[in-house]
């Protein structure tokens, strides 16, 4: 069978060596699930030549820093390591994948990508307390639960709710804040932050705002089913065999 070709974005410019094995291991879920992972970054030419050009199938949004507030229509009170050249190109890319029903996994950053692209906008920091801990502490990313939406694509998937996710975000998604017309599948445990989105209709579109990449933070493979079945639509989307 031919390989679908994945995209995947990253920041422009030499990666340093904990960005490379990070980015890294998006690249080993695309493979183990039957991908061709392709590098997506600005610089580039329109985003709209860019998916035709590089023969993209699907797309893979990845984590990063901050997008900046002015994005959300918000002044900066608690947004970090803002690249506004990666923020304006994945918009205007995840904005021309919607338009044509690419399948799209989205994830932490990405998941906010998705959400400040269908007119969303960002909780800029989780206060902690009375809200648990979200964001990674010394490098090691935080643990919690989240409670699955009855019906969603997840649920579908992952079979079980409540169930433990690794988290490394301070900014979220709440459900005032919640872009149209996507959906909230899932939250985390007692509280008003949103884990999981997805866009109603036929295309394969879901953000998650952990890191199902990161099989070394307690969870082994039990999300690489994410991959998997992203990986089968865009297979059936394409027309591949």
């Amino acid at each position: 069978m031919i390989k679908p070709r994945i995209g995947i974005t990253r920041k422009s410019g030499t990666l340093l060596t904990t960005q490379e094995t990070n980015h890294g291991r998006y690249r080993v879920r695309v493979e183990e699930a039957g991908g061709l992972p392709v590098d997506i970054m600005p610089p580039a030419n329109a985003s709209a030549d860019l998916i035709q050009e590089e023969r993209i199938q699907g797309l893979i949004f990845t984590g990063g820093g901050d997008l900046n507030p002015v994005l959300y229509g918000e002044q900066n009170r608690a947004s970090h390591y803002i690249d506004d050249e990666r923020d304006r190109f994945e918009i205007e890319l995840m904005r021309r994948a919607l338009g044509l029903g690419l399948p799209l996994l989205a994830i932490c950053r990405g998941f906010q990508i998705l959400n400040v692209a269908c007119g969303g906008m960002l909780l800029q920091d989780i206060p902690t307390p009375p809200h648990q801990q979200h964001a990674a502490k010394d490098g090691v990313s935080a643990a919690h639960t989240i409670d699955l939406t009855d019906g969603s694509r997840l649920q579908s998937l992952l079979a079980k709710s409540p169930i433990a996710v690794n988290s490394r975000h301070h900014q979220a998604v709440t459900r005032r804040t919640l872009g149209c017309p996507l959906v909230a599948t899932a939250f985390s445990s007692g509280e008003d932050i949103v884990e999981a989105i997805e866009m109603p209709g036929k295309a394969w579109i879901v953000g998650v705002q952990w890191h199902p990449e990161r099989i070394e933070d307690n969870i082994g493979d039990s999300f690489q089913v994410l991959f998997r079945d992203f990986m089968r639509a865009t297979v059936e989307k394409s027309g591949l065999k």
